[in-house]
């Protein structure tokens, strides 16, 4: 078994060669070794030895001694490099799809380099359809020339569902969005969402900034008011950042501007006005996204500011948010959550709300209330500094849709290390995998106090 020409020093190429089946004192099966010869030319193909070619593939069989001697050579010849994308199709200005072509003419062909392009397109959602097809024929000078057909997708998109948690409550969403404003392909996007507890009005707009660092700016205007544990809060708040992605990583940097009006109990209404820069980083590891056997997420923020210039208190915040899911067996998940936070603040009651940190819910400690968790002041659940709380869930799915779970919670929201109380929250649960993610029923009981009672926890979707 061997190869010769510009492959033979390829190291994907001679690791090809090592995967090749059947081996020495393997059993010899015909469709084995067809397999093994086309997993070589494919890794040929992919690599770019476009000339190569088999010049040796035989099998001699010795029925007497129960033998089969294999010769397999090819010659791979020249390794051909990428050259220009041309895209067909598209309402956007050439230059703008250009700056995501992730090489240059004249770098190794892959065919990484082509599934990160098809990747990169199908995540702007201008198009509805993308096929890429390299020419080996038309190359010049070693170079293969890639033509990209694009079909634009609908450009104006109109949504409406309901919603339904026990964290929010029932609710109504009405969404618009004109994929692009014009050739630049700007976007703009409103959003409505319009339930029991929560309700809020979102502007966006966006700009492509793919010339360097892939991403986008984006502008965002949003109009919120929320009831939750003995809070009810009605914020303004507008937002201005930048995006980009770093391999498998998305980073933004922006400046947010918030007023946010709070009363709690029946105390009379105060008003705190707050603009801070903020920088988030998350990924997402998952061969499935939305039905995850084995994955992980991580999304980190850090913000703050120093109390000047119009903003009524000074602080700084970090929060870090982790999943993880491993599997069991095929229908087994074990599935855990870790969130921390912390806040370095003179001033807590001057902080907003939104800025503080709460515990419990749907997707914090279940068994209590929608951040009902947090240092207590004047019978008032007042948020805190500083969060910690973990979970761990073990899911088994005894059909294709349908699992049941069962779960253990914990955590606080406190202001001082020193007055970390966790408290514990467990239950059972029964899930249902849909297309767009599973929807999750829970039955749990907190045990912070003997008077606490069973609750029950809807949520819908993804668990990354």
């Amino acid at each position: 078994l061997g190869i010769d020409g510009a492959a033979e020093s390829d190291r994907a190429v001679q690791r090809a060669l090592g995967r090749f089946r059947p081996g020495v004192g393997a059993l010899f099966r015909d469709a084995e070794y067809e397999s093994g010869k086309r997993a070589i030319d494919r890794v040929l193909a992919e690599r770019g030895y476009f000339d190569a070619a088999q010049d040796r593939h035989r099998v001699r069989v010795s029925r007497a001694d129960a033998r089969a001697d294999i010769d397999l050579h090819w010659s791979s010849g020249a390794r051909y490099g990428l050259g220009q994308a041309h895209f067909e199709g598209s309402p956007l200005r050439a230059e703008l799809l250009d700056a995501l072509v992730p090489w240059t003419p004249g770098t190794p062909y892959t065919q990484t380099q082509l599934v990160e392009l098809q990747r990169t397109l199908t995540g702007l959602d201008y198009f509805s359809a993308i096929r890429l097809q390299p020419q080996p024929e038309q190359a010049r000078d070693g170079n293969v020339p890639v033509h990209v057909l694009l079909v634009p997708a609908r450009r104006n998109v109109f949504s409406a569902g309901v919603s339904m948690g026990t964290d929010s409550g029932a609710g109504v969403r009405l969404g618009a969005e004109r994929r692009w404003l014009n050739a630049r392909g700007h976007k703009a996007r409103t959003e409505l969402d319009w339930a029991q507890r929560k309700r809020s009005f979102a502007v966006q707009y966006k700009i492509p900034a793919f010339a360097r660092f892939a991403g986008w700016y984006t502008f965002n205007a949003n109009v919120r008011e929320e009831e939750f544990a003995d809070f009810d809060t009605r914020t303004l708040e507008g937002a201005a950042n930048r995006s980009a992605r770093f391999g498998e990583w998305g980073v933004t940097a922006g400046l947010w501007l918030q007023r946010e009006s709070f009363s709690v109990l029946a105390a009379p209404r105060r008003v705190s006005t707050v603009w801070y820069p903020e920088l988030t980083a998350q990924t997402l590891r998952a061969r499935d996204p939305i039905n995850p056997h084995r994955g992980w997420s991580l999304n980190a923020q850090l913000r703050g500011n120093t109390g000047s210039l119009g903003s009524d208190v000074g602080f700084v915040q970090a929060h870090v948010l982790g999943k993880w899911i491993a599997p069991l067996g095929s229908d087994t998940r074990v599935l855990l959550r870790g969130e921390f936070g912390a806040t370095r603040s003179s001033r807590l009651t001057s902080l907003p709300p939104s800025l503080r940190f709460f515990a419990g819910g749907d997707q914090s400690i279940r068994g209590y209330g929608y951040n009902t968790l947090g240092d207590r002041s004047g019978g008032a659940a007042q948020g805190g500094k500083q969060l910690a709380v973990g979970s761990v869930e073990l899911d088994h799915y005894f059909s294709r849709h349908w699992g049941a779970a069962a779960f253990v919670d914990a955590g606080d929201a406190f202001n001082e290390p020193g007055n970390f109380t966790p408290v514990l929250g467990a239950g059972i649960g029964l899930r249902w995998r849909s297309p767009a993610g599973p929807i999750r029923f829970d039955i749990a009981h907190g045990f912070s106090n003997p008077d606490e009672s069973w609750r029950i926890h809807i949520r819908f979707g993804p668990d990354l």
